[in-house]
């Protein structure tokens, strides 16, 4: 008597296809029960030669969800925060080499006050609503926020050793949720207005970090981090960087970091100098002043490009991507150096030598130059980016984002593209590309500011 497949046992079945599936081999062919039928079959058999001990409970077992796909059973801050914490912060299972700069600064944070919390769910909150459409969490975000900006108040009155990298990240934290809601309406011209607070506020933390002690200190990495923030703003025109902020080394600067560090302090110095200048009336000290601004930037270009010889080889890039990082800023660094360099030129025109103006059209030549290695460091360091993530990379050419490029790593370009924007002598077609990645950064991070300087008229 034949029984249908139906009616028969599982080990009759399983039996009957590995017949099947051998038979069909044998014969050159093949068989659509192969993948799915064939791995099970020898699973089984090893639990019948009792070979493998056969695990208790159901043989199946349901997908966890992930982290953020709903709110079921989580309170709407919980998941904010969760969702902050692993696309801003970064995994907690990556290399240390990998890790980005704020979650070094978060890992080494040996205190958690309650304004540190306040500040990073206000900051959750923000993002979490913009990225993620969710708009009932705008006023809880207000709300966490004016409770960090009190607790804050309250905390620096009575500052200690242990509260000074909470105090800077939540600062951090603060500035990060006002940079989430600012709408495009409003003028970004404002925003050095709001954060001047914030950053008055990083620099009375460090300055009462380095007074603490007489003696000098090993920094932690959350003060080395409100450094670099500063240097940032301050390279950008947002506030002027105190001479005791000058010394990398004394806030844990080393290596080719603290080389290039220099170079970003003179810079910094170079761009404010350039600024007085431009408001004073031309005159003959003058053009002698633009003359020798004229010769610290070239200094400044042959520095980067020895530690670029130096220090960017290739069999020291990492997998990480930290020196393809270290890459995309060393060309934002030297398209500054030529803007300010072609503005001290065009200061010493009226009263200029013989020749100048055909070496201006030299130098105006070398933006493009820069433009187009900005844009393939920036493919690279994307490219490595994605490779972490073992996933496809993307094209260089096109230079397309995806969803597998994390926030946090995105966010490392968006200063080098602020000051490629404001380069002049710079073609259109790298103009519009450099602002659509910028913009493409501010939709994918939920930074308002962001998106809305990428959508200025330059």
């Amino acid at each position: 008597m034949r029984f249908s497949e139906e009616n028969r046992c599982r080990p009759c079945r399983d039996s009957r296809k590995k017949v099947v599936i051998l038979i069909t081999s044998q014969l050159g062919g093949t068989d659509f029960l192969t993948e799915h039928t064939f791995g099970t079959i020898h699973v089984e058999n090893k639990y019948a030669s009792k070979e493998l001990s056969r695990p208790r409970g159901a043989r199946r077992t349901a997908e966890k969800s992930p982290l953020t796909t709903s709110g079921i059973g989580r309170d709407v801050v919980s998941e904010a925060i969760a969702y902050y914490v692993k696309y801003y912060l970064g995994s907690a299972d990556v290399p240390t080499s990998a890790m980005s700069d704020l979650r070094k600064a978060v890992l080494c944070t040996t205190q958690c006050i309650d304004v540190m919390e306040a500040a990073l769910s206000a900051a959750a909150l923000a993002v979490f609503e913009r990225v993620r459409c969710q708009q009932r969490v705008a006023f809880q975000a207000a709300t966490y926020y004016q409770r960090a900006l009190q607790a804050l108040q309250t905390a620096l009155l009575h500052i200690g050793e242990d509260d000074v990298g909470a105090c800077l990240l939540a600062i951090f934290f603060m500035a990060r949720y006002e940079d989430s809601i600012f709408e495009q309406g409003q003028n970004s011209a404002q925003r050095p207005v709001w954060s001047q607070s914030h950053h008055t506020g990083v620099i009375a933390v460090l300055e009462h970090w380095i007074n603490m002690h007489q003696a000098p200190q090993q920094p932690t990495f959350s003060v080395t981090y409100a450094r670099r923030m500063l240097s940032k703003a301050a390279l950008l025109g947002h506030i002027d960087l105190p001479n005791w902020l000058e010394d990398g080394s004394a806030f844990g600067e080393t290596g080719s970091r603290l080389s290039l560090d220099d170079m970003l302090v003179r810079l910094i110095a170079l761009r404010k100098s350039m600024e007085n200048l431009q408001t004073k009336e031309r005159s003959l000290a003058n053009s002698q002043a633009a003359e020798v601004l004229e010769r610290e930037a070239m200094s400044i270009d042959r520095a980067l490009l020895g530690w670029e010889y130096v220090c960017m080889k290739p069999k020291e890039f990492d997998e990480a991507g930290a020196k393809a990082a270290e890459e995309v800023r060393w060309y934002g660094y030297r398209m500054m150096t030529c803007r300010l360099r072609m503005q001290a030129m065009e200061l010493l025109a009226p009263n200029s030598r013989n020749g100048l103006a055909t070496h201006i059209t030299e130098v105006s030549r070398q933006p493009n130059a820069l433009a187009e290695g900005l844009r393939s460091a920036i493919s690279s360091y994307l490219d490595r980016c994605l490779s972490r993530d073992y996933s496809k990379t993307t094209d260089g050419k096109n230079m397309c984002f995806t969803s597998t490029v994390r926030p946090y790593d995105s966010e490392e370009i968006v200063h080098p593209l602020m000051i490629a924007l404001t380069t002049p002598y710079i073609d259109s077609r790298f103009v519009e590309l450099f602002r659509t990645q910028l913009q493409h950064v501010g939709r994918s991070t939920g930074y308002g500011l962001v998106l809305a300087i990428a959508s200025s008229p330059k």
